[in-house]
């Protein structure tokens, strides 16, 4: 929570950074250069704007070749973020119309890789085989998007390029602007843009986030889940301690009255006990900072967040000081109920109470019945929202993606521009390529193409209208996922086509351009009928065809809907394209194989290298890893509730059985008369089951009805699961119910053995 949620920023005002994105037709998108360049000219509302997309280079020039991550931007994301660079500067943004081979590497690649060494500004490094030049040295504290290597002059120039939907867009507002305020300013500029630019800009919106909101997404909400969580544990652990610290107070209550009539006042006793207390709850403390240590690095794994390096979850002084101040609160709170009990009692009803009992035995005795019920409420709660999150996450994990990604391997190259810019260049590199990775063992097939559950869309998110569309129709259009894919992808990831054909060899740059929609976008373009043979053209699709042919791709094919967001969202509205008619970037390759991934890694990367020594491959994972990274923080959610509801449950059941066991210790007397009265042992028993199960049903029932109030809460959090499923409920109570018997089972035998005669002499 303190990490991405509290810990301040580390850029000056950080609060006045926001990301501004496109939408249309219901879908978000990114932003063009030019309407980067009309936001930057709204000095009333942003200081700054800047606009930025992802890339990479590759690096060979000392030994083997890696691959730098790139951050393609305008100069003034520095100044969005009022964090110059350390070492030399940035580049003009009036560059931005023409190519400009300058960067500013980051200070984590410069220290790594090139020693620190302040002579490399100035200096030219070669990249793709092109030479750039170094400016810069970003500041250490500069990191952002997270993990890049080199920030480098985008190259906005050209008509096409300046109409091409491909920038992320990051702003600082003014200081005396909300974000209320910057939201009203958006609106009316999408009303501006579109009077004055109808072609790209037809019923385009704009939204804005604030910068942190922006980097955690969704997490929040399970942040918050899992603080509720462990508070609800250690309310449970508190119960717990609370009565063993009033069995232990009733243990020493004629000890402390003597001493209070012998002249020790009531605070003197109180702060006793305290300290007592206290010195418990410090030694908990250090034995929890020492587990949380540990569990930090399991901790990190669990977490598939791309984040910054400021937002590093670590133990530092503010949790240290929040854990002592936990711990010092919970030790005060479960030693005053029994201090200031032991404080207010009369000497005489004590020295007079002989073994029969008194009315202040018999309130602590409801007390801690009622501490007993709290926990087994709590417990069956955390028991209900554990149930309900694994459940949820157990459908998830059957939602179909659209794709058979069993057994499948993905991996990502980008054959340098200096060699690979043209579509003839791409197309023939990813032929030869798939023809060694096709002839590897074990590879039953292999394809290239833009990846499912993958942030690789550089291609833009263009607006694609049906050839007779009128304008009002064209408005209510979506945005587009442009997947450029080898012909035999839809074989090689299992995706059933639904009509027409797939791509073969006969589409190619002398051809027909030709395009294959998915299910979502054809039934949203044509309606329910087979759209085969008619026309589509895309506006704003970055490296696209020649302005003669307009864009225009004739319809071959229907492909059934993938979800390639997540697999929460709706089958994406994906149209694809052959990379043997276009130009192909940075693409993945995917081996559906009988061989385990790193096995087979090792040997696709040197397939690729025999095609060209320069290119590395990376971000190699198994598809069924691409798709648990999209649901992380349910499987997350899940496995720790499922670890809170053992807990609590287990502690319940301490608790539970502590009271009894203490209950029955105080009423020997009264179960060795019964029995001498004629009772069975066996109607003890019951009689002692009947106490704890009655505590046990009370609490279970308000445990669920506490649940029930949660579920409205918890609904946005669950999928294809009802928040107020009968069958969970009614699983929870019986639960808490039955492991209540058992740890009532004890303390019931122990009364039924009472001896009879030991207590008439007693007496």
């Amino acid at each position: 929570m303190h990490a991405l949620l509290l810990r301040p920023l580390p850029y000056p005002q950080a609060g006045r950074i926001v990301t501004i994105e496109s939408l249309r037709g219901g879908q978000p998108g990114k932003l063009t250069p030019r309407e980067w360049e009309e936001l930057s000219r709204d000095k009333a509302i942003f200081g700054s704007v800047a606009g930025w997309y992802p890339s990479q280079y590759n690096y060979a020039e000392d030994g083997q070749p890696a691959v730098f991550t790139a951050c393609m931007t305008t100069a003034s994301l520095f100044d969005v973020f009022r964090l110059p660079p350390a070492h030399g500067a940035a580049w003009d943004d009036a560059q931005h119309r023409r190519t400009n081979p300058v960067l500013v590497m980051s200070d984590a690649l410069w220290r790594k890789r090139f020693a620190a060494n302040p002579a490399l500004v100035g200096r030219t490094l070669s990249l793709d085989f092109a030479p750039y030049r170094v400016t810069g040295i970003a500041s250490p504290a500069f990191d952002f998007p997270a993990g890049i290597d080199l920030y480098r002059a985008a190259n906005l120039g050209g008509a096409q390029n300046w109409e091409v939907r491909s920038l992320f867009i990051v702003a600082r507002l003014q200081p005396a602007v909300s974000n209320e305020q910057a939201a009203q300013s958006l609106k009316a500029f999408a009303a501006r843009m579109e009077a004055d630019f109808p072609a790209t800009n037809r019923g385009v919106g704009f939204r804005v986030t604030p910068l942190r909101e922006s980097l955690i997404g969704p997490v929040k909400s399970y942040l918050l889940l899992t603080l509720g969580l462990s508070a609800a544990v250690l309310l449970i652990a508190v119960v717990n301690v609370a009565n063993l610290m009033l069995s232990r107070g009733l243990a020493r209550h004629k000890e402390i009255v003597i001493r209070a009539a012998l002249g020790a006042t009531p605070f003197r006793l109180a702060a006793e006990l305290l300290r007592e207390g206290l010195l418990l709850s410090l030694l908990g403390c250090a034995a929890g900072v020492a587990l949380a240590n540990w569990w930090m690095s399991l901790l990190k794994t669990m977490l598939r967040l791309n984040l910054p390096a400021w937002m590093d979850v670590h133990l530092d002084a503010r949790v240290l000081l929040f854990a002592l101040l936990v711990s010092l609160t919970t030790g005060a709170v479960v030693t005053l109920v029994p201090a200031l009990s032991a404080a207010r009692t009369d000497l005489t009803s004590v020295l007079g109470e002989g073994s029969r009992g008194s009315s202040s035995g018999v309130a602590q005795s409801r007390l801690r019945a009622a501490l007993v019920v709290s926990e087994l409420a709590l417990a069956t709660t955390l028991l209900i929202v554990a149930a309900l999150l694994v459940i949820s996450y157990q459908r998830l994990q059957r939602v179909d993606p659209g794709f058979q990604p069993a057994r499948l391997l993905t991996f990502h190259t980008d054959p340098p521009w200096s060699r690979y810019n043209t579509a003839g260049q791409t197309s023939l590199f990813y032929r030869l390529a798939l023809e060694k990775l096709n002839a590897l063992p074990g590879v039953e097939a292999a394809s290239n193409h833009s990846l499912p559950l993958a942030t690789n869309q550089n291609y833009g998110k263009p607006v694609m209208e049906a050839e007779g569309q009128g304008l009002e129709q064209i408005e209510r259009n979506p945005y587009v996922n442009v997947q450029i894919v080898s012909p035999n992808y839809f074989r090689v990831m299992g995706v059933p086509m639904r009509q027409g054909r797939a791509f073969s060899s006969e589409d190619h740059l002398e051809s027909t351009p030709v395009a294959i929609l998915s299910r979502p976008l054809a039934n949203r373009l044509f309606g329910p009928g087979n759209p085969t043979g008619k026309r589509v053209r895309m506006r704003g699709l970055l490296g696209s065809l020649t302005d003669s042919q307009q864009s225009w791709f004739t319809v071959i094919g229907v492909a059934e809907g993938v979800r390639g967001d997540s697999l929460l969202a709706p089958p994406s509205m994906d149209v694809y394209l052959s990379d043997q008619q276009q130009f192909a970037g940075d693409s993945f390759f995917v081996l559906r194989s009988t061989r385990p991934a790193f096995e087979l890694e090792r040997e696709a990367s040197r397939a690729i290298r025999q095609v060209d020594p320069s290119q590395p491959i990376f971000d190699v994972r198994t598809m069924d890893e691409r798709i648990q990274d999209g649901v992380w923080q349910r499987r997350l959610a899940g496995r720790l509730s499922l670890l809170f509801g053992a807990l609590a449950i287990l502690l319940a059941g301490v608790g539970v059985y502590s009271v009894l066991a203490y209950g029955v210790s105080r009423r020997k007397r009264e179960m060795g008369i019964r029995l001498a009265l004629g009772a069975t042992p066996g109607q003890v028993r019951r009689a002692v089951l009947a106490q704890g199960l009655r505590l046990a049903l009370l609490g279970a029932a308000a445990g669920a009805a506490m649940a029930a109030v949660l579920g409205g809460a918890l609904g946005s959090l669950l999928h294809a699961t009802h928040p107020w499923d009968a069958t969970v409920y009614a699983a929870a109570i019986a639960l808490v119910s039955g492991l209540s018997a058992l740890a009532c089972y004890l303390p019931a035998r122990r009364a039924s053995e009472a001896d009879p005669s030991a207590t008439l002499r007693q007496e």
